[in-house]
């Protein structure tokens, strides 16, 4: 049986999530006990327990007339092993697609955890459209760029870093938008697994190290802010290289597709197709 989740499954869903991602209980705990609203959550229950689920995110979608128009941002889709195969994604995936029809949403958006699930989910109706830019950098190369910039440690202004995010987002029609909540939950949320937010007045990354090298997920700056910023990302996360992800502009040096779209209204695909999708907590 397919329905919306309520507060009596919290344990449920935070063994159901720590056994499908093989993750460790505490990143399941504290997206639940932080960002567990029952209405973004459908669940398939056998036997009286979730046993599949995924959330249904609400953001905003940037179309090239300025317009904003609501989005479902489809995450965390999990099932139990043993109940695998049977087809319980599938019509999860269609009840939320009906679930963000009632509700308003022009598109469902997902992101794929793997190559393999992109053809999973091409057969329920999603087409990759999203991207995303690339570049990768020694810390000699960002120490030259940076060079007579002094780091920052300015202290992060969430409001004012979602308006950065969002005015830089403007120039690339099709991408994700997150509202303040948003923001903040995938801030808080990447903290966990140990990303550090690096803030400037309008510019900021997001960075965790990974080995010897700094992975940066997200990072929103204008051209003249740039040089400032690696300036305190060097400062704050020394490392051998450097991995970007940003939207495709002056600094990627390569593009890669970056999450899946439905239309779920008359609005074609093409409207959000080279989009960008961030904050995805992947």
């Amino acid at each position: 049986m397919i329905r919306f989740a309520d507060w009596s499954m919290l344990r449920d869903l935070i063994f159901l999530w720590q056994v499908a991602f093989q993750e460790e209980k505490r990143a399941a705990r504290f997206y639940f006990t932080n960002f567990f609203h029952p209405e973004e959550c459908l669940v398939v229950v056998e036997e009286g327990k979730p046993v599949s689920m995924l959330q249904m995110l609400p953001g905003k979608i940037s179309l090239r007339n300025n317009q904003k128009v609501p989005a479902q941002y489809v995450f965390a889709c999990a099932t139990l092993p043993e109940y695998r195969g049977q087809g319980l994604m599938k019509q999860l995936l269609s009840k939320a697609e009906q679930v963000g029809f009632e509700r308003g949403d022009w598109y469902s958006i997902i992101l794929p955890a793997s190559e393999g699930l992109y053809h999973f989910y091409e057969l329920s109706g999603y087409s990759t459209c999203l991207k995303v830019g690339r570049a990768d950098f020694s810390y000699e190369e960002l120490k030259k760029i940076s060079d007579g910039f002094l780091a920052q440690n300015n202290l992060p202004d969430i409001p004012r870093l979602n308006q950065v995010r969002n005015r830089i987002l403007k120039e690339v029609p099709g991408s994700m938008l997150w509202n303040q909540q948003g923001f903040w939950r995938a801030i808080r949320f990447g903290a966990v697994y140990g990303s550090h937010l690096i803030a400037q007045k309008n510019a900021y990354a997001l960075a965790y190290m990974e080995n010897a090298d700094c992975q940066i997920p997200e990072l929103m700056s204008s051209e003249s802010d740039f040089p400032q910023l690696m300036a305190s990302v060097l400062a704050k996360m020394p490392a051998k290289i450097y991995h970007l992800r940003m939207p495709i502009g002056p600094f990627s040096q390569f593009e890669i597709s970056f999450g899946m779209g439905k239309a779920l209204r008359e609005k074609k695909l093409s409207e959000v197709e080279g989009g960008y999708l961030g904050l995805a907590m992947d």
